[in-house]
């Protein structure tokens, strides 16, 4: 039982560190431990003072020390020492000074409470006179040579980080005082180095004993490993922090007003899920090595693994011993290659070739170059050898560049020479589609070989390796490369929460933020507690109150009406999410080239924009997310090379799995705004049951997407003499804007993306 539920005290969150009206800070089992001990025994107090005295003086490097209730009593304390010194009758005086030396005096932008009692009042219950110095924003050495005078029995100090930048510093305030011989008594409670006002020459120092900064998952990985799954759900800020204390090997620890550098040395290693999205280009390149675990396609090979973990989990010491030799035997080498690393040279040979494999890559930057030099040094350590040969750079590189290649994607993807004139009208583009079908021998009229979906009769097995899985049918395959004659416009989504215009580069929305993270833009009255207050604005909202306030001690009287909150805005990126209809029907292949090319464009704009690009399309009886939401342009063309179309048309499940995906962003990050584009004609011919109506599915699933009042739009296709209006429907029950086309074009893609957040009304294009 807790002492809050044996005494019906309410429970307390404590974010004021070791404040004393919250009981100080925790006290930790060891502390713990000897309180309970030196309870159950008599012992002679001032004995155990002077042990106390000896095991501070140690601790802080001063003369003596003592323990006192909490930072107030020592101030208090600590006046009246200065005061009466060791005269017994100045001592039973107390608080009736009579004599001159009685005043001690403060900077006024220090004047603060200690704890919850203010600074000034505990001086005054020892009865000294108070007496402030300088300015509230402001201290100067003349003001504090001009108050030190034969009367001034002694000076505080308060060693706060948060007060005015003009106040006097440490070190100058004590050489003034010390010239007058006028003793400093420091404040120090929130300090956690307990050495360093001894070194400063300060005459007394309140510390608060229990406070102490607990580090977190950082430091508990030092000289270890650091594993970070769906490290893509992350929190982008969050995980730069990692990857940047990692290089760095060191970092700041800031909590409850105390701060500390921490040096740290650790290994990071993540992994991520493609189809929950990619980490961006530049997050990548913080990796020095890059693993791709492919699907085993090999029978034996999964059936070994499925027996392995049968075993571990039936009987994991026996599943360990079985293979500890084979561990030590891995451990063994591994540490013998760590001694060996130091002797590992590089030859001028190597460095030149390890720079001839980066720029062959077409990587960014210089950290390829590096981690390819690392790794070869490691892979000829692990082989016993001193020196680099260039297979150990080949074998590197598959791991190092990789995911750093920067390829030029327009010239390796296949053209189309049925899109070199962007000037034919649709008419001819039209009749050259009738004229030139192919025909059996496999070949289309450009000269690009058609490839199947499942690689039946084709012999490029890279592209059939990286297909999307469909569901092999009786009707023909076909897949299209993207068309890439599209000219982007200027792209600005925002919507109803957005509404400010974006400047410069970099990502292009300015979104309000409620975490404690972006330009602080104005203030607000705050709904409920805050911890981002706008000093400024507060000030302004107290100042005209002053006068018909009663003083306190503070320079500014600031009561609960006060307070002012920031508003902060931070850029966001667009993210654009393609449900597009792969199905036979409405002219799928068309439709897919012109998709395939908008995405391609909106990407090679996202570096500077941080746009992220995402696709889904339904066929047959499922739906497949072909591209994970990403910003890579290399990640897209190779999910995207083989685009197989035809079939049913799945038109619940495609909305479905548009909600998924669109959940994990959410929970990813709350504040991003996605763009739903649906392209299809509306005619769902596929169910999610046996029983039900396909439509009634769709239309079921798109009054679901519409609860949730997302920024969608749907572009629909349908182009039959009967128009059944399916897709208008589904429009209006996801409450999305809706666009008709008779045909698609790239460019009327690109506008209605655009169009979409500015206005939820209806159009007919």
């Amino acid at each position: 039982m807790t002492i809050q539920e044996k005494y019906g005290f309410r429970k307390v969150l404590n974010t004021r560190g070791p404040a004393t009206i919250l009981g100080a800070a925790r006290v930790s089992d060891p502390i713990r431990k000897e309180i309970y001990d030196i309870l159950g025994e008599s012992v002679e107090i001032w004995e155990l003072q002077r042990c106390a005295s000896r095991k501070i003086s140690q601790l802080t490097n001063a003369e003596a020390g003592c323990v006192v209730n909490c930072s107030s009593a020592g101030m208090a304390i600590a006046a009246a020492a200065v005061l009466t010194g060791r005269d017994p009758a100045k001592i039973k005086a107390l608080p009736d000074i009579t004599w001159p030396r009685k005043k001690i005096l403060i900077q006024k932008g220090q004047v603060t409470g200690a704890g919850d009692c203010p600074v000034w009042q505990v001086i005054k219950m020892t009865g000294a006179e108070y007496v402030e110095i300088g300015e509230a924003l402001d201290c100067a050495t003349f003001h504090l040579r001009a108050a030190l005078d034969d009367t001034v029995a002694a000076a505080f100090y308060v060693m706060e980080g948060t007060f005015a930048p003009n106040l006097l510093p440490l070190e100058t305030f004590v050489q003034i005082c010390h010239e007058k011989n006028v003793p400093v008594i420091c404040d120090a409670a929130y300090l956690t180095d307990f050495t360093m006002l001894a070194a400063a020459g300060v005459d007394l120092a309140i510390y608060s004993g229990q406070k102490k900064l607990y580090p977190g998952i950082i430091n508990e990985a030092d000289q270890g490993v650091l594993y970070l799954d769906d490290a893509n759900l992350l929190r982008e800020d969050l995980l730069d922090f990692i990857l940047n204390i990692a290089e760095v090997g060191a970092y700041q620890l800031e909590r409850d007003g105390l701060s500390l550098r921490c040096d740290t040395s650790f290994t990071v290693i993540a992994a991520i899920n493609p189809e929950s999205g990619m980490l961006s280009g530049a997050c990548l390149d913080q990796f020095g090595l890059f693993v791709n675990v492919d699907n085993i396609h090999d029978e034996n090979t999964r059936v070994e693994i499925l027996k392995r973990t049968i075993s571990f989990e039936k009987d994991c010491a026996s599943f360990c011993k079985l293979w500890k030799l084979e561990n030590e035997k891995i451990k063994k080498a591994i540490h013998s290659a760590m001694s060996l690393l130091p002797k590992v040279v590089v030859s001028s040979a190597m460095i030149q070739l390890a720079s001839v494999y980066a720029l062959k890559a077409h990587v960014s930057g210089h950290r390829a170059d590096i981690y390819l030099i690392e790794a070869a040094r490691a892979l000829a350590a692990l082989a016993e050898r001193r020196y680099v040969l260039p297979k150990d750079l080949e074998k590197a590189a598959e791991f190092v560049l990789p995911h750093r290649m920067r390829k030029n994607w327009e010239e390796e993807l296949p053209q189309s020479d049925e899109l070199e004139d962007p000037g034919k009208n649709n008419t001819e583009k039209d009749q050259e589609s009738e004229n030139n079908d192919p025909g059996d021998d496999g070949e289309d009229p450009s000269g690009n070989h058609i490839v199947e979906a499942m690689g039946n009769g084709g012999n490029n097995d890279e592209s059939s390796s990286d297909m999307p899985e469909f569901p092999q049918g009786v009707d023909d395959e076909k897949v299209d490369s993207a068309d890439l004659h599209v000219t982007l416009p200027p792209l600005w989504i925002q919507n109803e929460k957005k509404r400010f215009s974006p400047k410069g580069s970099g990502k292009r929305n300015m979104t309000r933020s409620d975490e404690r993270q972006g330009r602080y833009v104005k203030a607000g009255i705050p709904k409920g507690e805050t911890h981002d207050i706008a000093i400024d604005a507060t000030l302004r909202a107290a100042a005209p109150h002053q006068k018909g306030r009663r003083s306190n001690g503070c320079a500014v009287v600031i009561r609960h009406e006060d307070i002012r909150r920031k508003e902060r805005e931070k850029r966001t990126g667009n993210i654009f999410l393609f449900l597009v209809d792969a199905s036979g029907s409405m002219g799928a292949r068309e439709r897919m080239k012109a998709v395939k090319g908008v995405v391609f464009k909106m990407l090679a704009d996202a570096y500077q924009k941080r746009d992220r690009v995402g696709m889904i399309a339904f066929r047959r009886d499922r739906a497949e997310v072909l591209l994970p939401i990403t910003r890579s342009i290399e990640f897209a063309q190779k999910k995207l090379a083989a685009l197989p179309t035809g079939g049913k048309t799945p038109l619940a499940q495609g909305l479905i799995k548009a909600e998924d995906m669109l959940d994990r962003l959410y929970r990813q990050d709350p504040l991003q705004d996605p763009v739903l584009i649906l392209i299809t004609d509306g005619r769902a011919t596929n169910s999610l049951n046996k029983n039900t109506d396909p439509v009634r599915d769709a239309l079921s699933e798109a009054e679901r997407i519409g609860h949730r009042h997302m920024l969608a739009a749907v572009i629909d296709t349908e182009s039959s003499f009967i128009k059944l209006g399916l897709a208008k429907e589904l429009a209006q029950k996801m409450g999305a804007s809706y666009f008709h086309v008779d045909k698609i074009s790239e460019d009327r893609l690109l506008c209605i993306g655009r169009q979409t957040a500015y206005e939820r009304g209806q159009y007919d294009l």
